[in-house]
C-alpha cells in the first residue's frame, strides 16, 4: 500500500505555513487519499487502478497549494521565519562565512521576538535612546556644517588664512600685502579680500537696491581654485588701472535679481551711476568667510596707489594656498619672518615690540568665519554627549533589571551548551537592535527639532550656513547608534552571562551574581547623578549670563526707533558739502512727518559696534614707547553723528553742549566723549569740557586735535559679552562720513511710518536706495542671540539629563524595594515602624545621590573652566549656581526616592513573608 503522507509531501509545498499546521494538512490529505483508494478497491478496481484513481483527485497541485495558502492566512508564518529558513539552507549548503551569517540572523530574530514580547520595556528604552541620539544628531548637524565641512574650494585643506598671534585674522594694508606676497616662500599663491563693503547702489534694473559688494585681488578666485558657473572670474589684468570696471555675481543674487538669465554675462550694469561689465556668475554654494557679498569687484593693488596704500590702513584679510608639502607651522614661521623684516624696515608702521602680533599663525580659512562660535559649539557637542551617556546608563540599568527576570532563560541556554561568548553575543545583539531602533527614532526627532534649533541660532550661523540633515549626518547617527548599543549593552551582557546553574535553576533561587548586579546599578546611578549635575551647573551659568544681558542698562532708548542705512554715491555727491546738504534736507523732511518725535544719523547704529580707534588724550601718560608721540594712546569706539542724534536715542547730555549746524568742515574741530572715555583719559580731573584729544598720525605726520565740548552717558556700542570700550563722537560733517545709519524716534509703531519715510527719501533722491531697514530692538535682540542660544540648548540638555538621572535613580530604588520585599516584611513583622522603612529606603537613595553630587561638583569645576569666555556677569565657579544646583538635584532625588519608599511602608508583612 502507498505511503500517502510521503506522496502528499512530494507534491504539496507549503513552507509559508507554520510547521504544526503543515503536518496537520498533510495528515488530513493522506487520510483522504487513503479513503479514495479504498473506495476504488471496493468498486472492483485493481490496486494499480485504485492507486491511479486516488492520485487523479488532485491534478493541479500548484493551484491547490495556492488555495490552501489563501484559506489558511491566519496560519502563515512570519516572513522573517521563512527568510531565515531559506538562509539557513543556503548556509548549510555553502558553509564558511555563511554559517556565521546564519547564526547572526538567528540572534537578530530571537532578539526581535524578545523585544516584542516586552513592549513596555522596549518603548521606554527606545524613547530614552531616541532623546540622546536625536539631540546628538541635531547638534552634530550644526557642528558638521559650521566647523567640519570644508569650504567649496579646490583642495580646501591647503587654503589658509594668516592670523595674528591671538585669535583674530591678520589685517593687511595694500603695501603690506605686496610685501608679504613678494617675500613669502611657502605659498603657491597669496591673495586678499576686503573686509568692508564698497557701498555700490544698483540702478537701471528696476527699483534701486543696495547689493553688498566687496573688493578682492585679481588672483582671488584662481587662488581659491573656484571655477565660475557662467563666464569667467577675475584675472590680474582686471585689477589694473582702467580695467577694474568689471563685476562677478553671486549665484543666488543672479537668480533673484536677474531671474537666472545667462545672457547677463557680457552686459553692462549701473553701480552708483557707473557702468560695470558682468564677467561671470559663481557656482551655487560658493562662499567666503565672514562676508556675504552679492557682487565682487577687482581691487587695484600696486605701489603707485599711494592714496589708498598707507601701511597703517589695513582693510584686507590675507590668505594663500600652501605649496605641496609645506605645513601650516612652516608657513606661519615664514609669515613671522616677514613681519620681523617689515618691522625693522618700517618702524613707524610696524613697531618692533608689536611685530610678533602682526602675523603669528596660519590656519584654515574657515576659521575666520567660525572664530566666534567654534568653542561654544564644541562645548554644546560635548554637553549633548553627556546627555547620551546618561541615556545609555539608564538603558543599561533597565537591561540589568530585566536580566534578573531572564536568569533562568540564560541558565537553561548555558546548561544546553551555550558558552559565555555565545550568551554575550546574543545579549549584545538585543542591545544593538534597541540602539538601532533608538537611532531611527532619534533621526526623526532630530529632523523635527532642527527647525527650532535653526530658528533660535545666532545670526552668524543662520545668515551664513544652511543647516540640514544630510548623508554625513545620517551616517554619524547610525554609527552613533551602533556605538551606543555596545556602550550600554556590554556591561549588562557580561554581568548577565555570569550564571550559577545550580542556583539559577532552583525554584525560587537567586543568582549569586545579584550582588554584583546591584553594585553595578548603583555605580551607574552615581554616574548619572554626577553627569546631570555637571550639565545643570553649565546650564545655570548660561541662563544667568542671558539674564544678566537682558537686564544690562543700554544707556539709550530703543523702543519705537526705526533705523536704515544710506550710501550717497560720489558721482552725484562728489564733495562733503553736498553730502551734508543731502542729510540735512532728508532729516528735516523726516522730522516733519506726523508721528515722528526726533531723527538723526550715525556712522554706525548704536548696538552694532564699530572698529576701534586710537586716541591721544592731552595729558594721558605714555603707554606705547614704540610710538614717537608726547602722550599715550587710548583705544575707543568712534561714531560720526548729526545734530539731533543724542535726542533721538535719549542719550543724556551730562555736561557741555551737543553738536549743532555750525560744526561743519572748516570750523573748529569738536568732540563729545562719554563717561567711560573721560574716566579712563582723565581719571583724576573731573573737568572734561575744553580738554583736547588727538587722532594721532602713527607714521610721523601731523596729529589732528579735537576739543571736547560735551560729555554724555555711556551707551553700549558693542554686542556683549565682548569687552566694552569708551566711546567718542565727532560731527558727521567734520569726520567726512558718507554712509550713515538714519535713526528715527516715533510716537507710534515704526513700521506704520516706514512707507512715509520711504516717500521722503525718494523725494530727495529717487535713485538712492535704503537698506538694512530694521528697528533698534532688532539689534538689541542680536546682542543676546548667542547667549540665548547657548542658554536654551544647555537648559534643554540639563533638563533631559535631570529627568533621565532621576528616572534612573527611581528605577534603582524601586527595583531594590521589589527585591527586598521579603526582608522588609520580616522587619515589619519584628516591629519596624513605617518611618524606619522610609528612612532605610530613602537613605539608600540619598547616599547614592550624595556621592554623585560630590563627584559632579568636582567635574563641574573642571568643565566650567571652558565656559569662561562665554559668560557675562557671573563667574565660572559661581558659588550660588553650584550650591543651588546641588540642592535642586538633591531635592528632586529625594522625591524620586520617597515614592518607592512610601510604597515599601505599605507592604503587608503576611504577604511579604509568602513572597518567595
Amino acid at each position: 500500500m502507498r505511503d500517502w503522507e510521503a506522496f502528499v509531501r512530494q507534491h504539496l509545498r507549503l513552507p509559508e505555513l507554520k510547521p504544526e499546521r503543515e503536518k496537520r494538512i498533510v495528515r488530513e490529505l493522506a487520510a483522504q487519499f487513503e479513503d479514495f483508494y479504498r473506495d476504488a478497491l471496493s468498486r472492483g478496481l485493481t490496486k494499480d487502478e485504485a492507486d491511479e484513481f486516488a492520485q487523479r483527485q488532485i491534478r493541479d497541485w500548484e493551484g491547490f497549494a495556492s488555495d490552501v495558502r489563501r484559506a489558511d492566512r491566519p496560519h502563515i508564518r512570519p516572513r522573517l521565519d521563512q527568510w531565515s529558513e531559506k538562509t539557513e539552507e543556503v548556509a548549510r549548503r555553502k558553509g564558511g562565512g555563511w554559517l556565521m551569517f546564519a547564526d547572526l540572523q538567528r540572534d537578530v530574530l530571537y532578539g526581535l521576538r524578545m523585544l516584542t514580547k516586552n513592549p513596555g520595556f522596549t518603548a521606554v528604552a527606545v524613547l530614552t535612546l531616541a532623546l540622546g541620539i536625536g539631540a546628538n544628531t541635531a547638534i552634530f548637524s550644526v557642528v558638521d556644517t559650521v566647523l567640519l565641512r570644508p569650504f567649496p574650494y579646490q583642495n580646501p585643506d591647503r587654503v589658509v588664512a594668516v592670523y595674528t598671534a591671538g585669535e583674530e585674522p591678520y589685517f593687511s594694508s595694500v603695501l603690506g600685502y605686496l610685501d608679504f606676497k613678494e617675500r613669502q616662500r611657502s605659498f603657491q599663491d597669496m591673495a586678499v579680500f576686503e573686509a568692508f563693503e564698497q557701498g555700490k547702489n544698483l540702478t537701471g534694473a528696476g527699483e534701486p537696491i543696495h547689493p553688498y559688494t566687496h573688493e578682492v585681488s585679481g588672483n582671488f578666485f584662481s587662488a581659491l581654485g573656484v571655477k565660475p558657473l557662467l563666464g569667467r572670474t577675475f584675472t590680474e589684468a582686471d585689477a589694473q588701472p582702467g580695467n577694474e570696471r568689471v563685476v562677478v555675481l553671486r549665484h543666488d543674487f543672479w537668480m533673484r535679481q536677474f531671474g537666472g538669465d545667462p545672457s547677463i554675462v557680457g552686459k553692462t550694469i549701473l553701480l552708483s551711476d557707473e557702468g560695470y561689465v558682468v564677467l561671470g556668475v559663481l557656482p551655487p554654494g560658493f562662499r567666503i568667510p565672514a562676508v556675504e557679498p552679492n557682487m565682487w569687484l577687482p581691487r587695484v593693488l600696486n605701489r603707485s596707489d599711494a592714496s589708498r596704500s598707507a601701511r597703517t590702513s589695513r582693510p584686507f584679510f590675507l590668505f594663500g594656498r600652501l605649496k605641496p608639502g609645506v605645513t601650516q607651522e612652516q608657513a606661519a614661521e615664514d609669515m613671522r619672518r616677514i613681519a620681523r623684516e617689515l618691522a625693522a624696515e618700517y618702524p613707524d608702521a610696524y613697531p618692533a615690540e608689536l611685530a610678533h602680533a602682526r602675523a603669528g599663525a596660519v590656519r584654515p580659512i574657515q576659521d575666520i568665519a567660525t572664530r566666534y562660535v567654534r568653542s561654544a559649539l564644541l562645548i554644546l557637542l560635548g554637553s549633548v554627549g553627556l546627555v547620551l551617556l546618561i541615556a545609555c546608563a539608564n538603558v543599561a540599568n533597565l537591561l540589568l533589571s530585566r536580566a534578573a527576570a531572564r536568569e533562568k532563560e540564560v541558565a537553561i541556554r548555558a546548561a544546553l551548551g551555550a558558552g559565555r561568548g555565545r550568551l554575550v553575543r546574543q545579549l549584545l545583539t538585543e542591545s544593538s537592535l534597541l540602539s538601532l531602533a533608538g537611532g531611527v527614532a532619534g533621526i526623526l526627532l532630530a529632523y523635527w527639532s532642527l527647525g527650532a534649533i535653526v530658528h533660535f541660532a545666532p545670526e552668524n550661523i543662520t545668515d551664513y550656513w544652511e543647516i540640514a540633515l544630510d548623508f554625513r549626518v545620517l551616517a554619524f547617527a547610525f554609527g552613533l547608534s551602533f556605538l551606543t548599543g555596545a556602550l550600554f549593552g556590554l556591561a549588562p551582557a557580561l554581568q548577565s552571562s555570569k550564571v550559577e546553574l545550580h542556583e539559577s535553576l532552583k525554584e525560587g533561587g537567586r543568582s549569586s551574581g545579584a550582588g554584583g548586579k546591584a553594585r553595578l546599578r548603583n555605580v551607574i546611578v552615581v554616574a548619572e547623578v554626577a553627569l546631570s549635575l555637571i550639565l545643570l551647573v553649565g546650564a545655570g551659568l548660561f541662563i544667568t549670563t542671558f539674564y544678566k544681558l537682558l537686564h544690562v542698562e543700554a544707556g539709550f532708548q530703543m523702543e519705537n526707533v526705526q533705523t536704515f542705512r544710506m550710501w550717497p554715491p560720489e558721482s552725484r555727491y562728489p564733495d562733503a558739502s553736498r553730502v551734508s546738504a543731502f542729510y540735512e534736507e532728508l532729516l528735516e523732511k523726516i522730522r516733519s512727518l506726523p508721528g515722528v518725535e526726533a531723527a538723526g544719523a550715525s556712522s554706525r547704529v548704536q548696538l552694532s559696534g564699530t572698529g576701534s580707534y586710537r586716541f591721544m588724550p592731552e595729558g594721558f601718560p605714555r603707554n606705547f614707547a614704540e610710538y614717537d608721540i608726547p602722550y599715550g594712546l587710548l583705544s575707543a569706539r568712534l561714531r560720526g553723528v548729526t545734530p539731533g542724534y543724542f535726542r533721538t536715542l535719549g542719550i543724556p547730555l551730562l555736561r557741555g553742549r551737543s553738536f549743532d549746524r555750525g560744526d561743519v568742515e572748516g570750523a573748529p574741530r569738536v568732540l563729545i566723549v562719554d563717561e567711560e572715555f573721560a574716566r579712563q583719559a582723565w581719571p583724576d580731573d573731573p573737568k572734561v569740557i575744553g580738554k583736547r584729544v588727538a587722532t594721532p598720525d602713527l607714521e610721523g605726520g601731523e596729529h589732528q586735535w579735537w576739543t571736547v565740548v560735551g560729555l554724555v552717558r555711556h551707551a553700549r556700542g558693542l554686542r556683549v559679552p565682548e569687552r566694552e570700550r569708551p566711546q567718542a563722537y565727532l560731527p558727521r560733517a567734520q569726520g567726512g562720513w558718507r554712509v550713515m545709519h538714519v535713526v528715527v524716534k516715533t510716537a507710534v509703531g515704526p513700521a506704520t511710518l516706514l512707507p512715509a519715510i520711504r516717500q521722503e527719501v525718494a523725494s530727495v533722491d529717487a535713485n538712492l536706495p535704503i537698506y538694512q531697514v530694521r528697528e533698534m530692538e532688532f539689534y538689541a535682540s542680536r546682542r543676546t542671540s548667542r547667549p540665548r542660544f547657548y542658554a536654551l540648548l544647555m537648559g534643554l540638555f540639563a533638563f533631559l539629563a535631570l529627568v533621565l538621572g532621576v528616572v534612573g535613580l527611581y528605577g534603582v530604588i524601586s527595583y531594590s524595594v521589589s527585591q527586598r520585599t521579603h526582608e522588609i516584611g520580616i522587619r515589619m513583622a519584628m516591629g519596624a515602624q513605617p518611618r524606619d522603612i522610609l528612612k532605610m529606603v530613602v537613605g539608600q537613595g540619598l547616599w547614592l545621590t550624595l556621592i554623585g553630587v560630590v563627584l559632579g561638583l568636582a567635574g563641574a569645576f573642571a568643565f566650567t573652566r571652558f565656559l569662561e569666555s562665554l559668560l557675562f556677569g557671573v563667574s565660572a565657579t559661581d558659588p550660588v549656581t553650584f550650591t543651588g544646583v546641588a540642592f535642586l538635584l538633591a531635592a528632586v532625588a529625594l522625591l524620586a526616592c520617597y515614592l518607592p519608599a512610601r510604597r515599601a511602608t505599605k507592604i503587608d508583612p503576611m504577604v511579604a513573608l509568602r513572597y518567595e
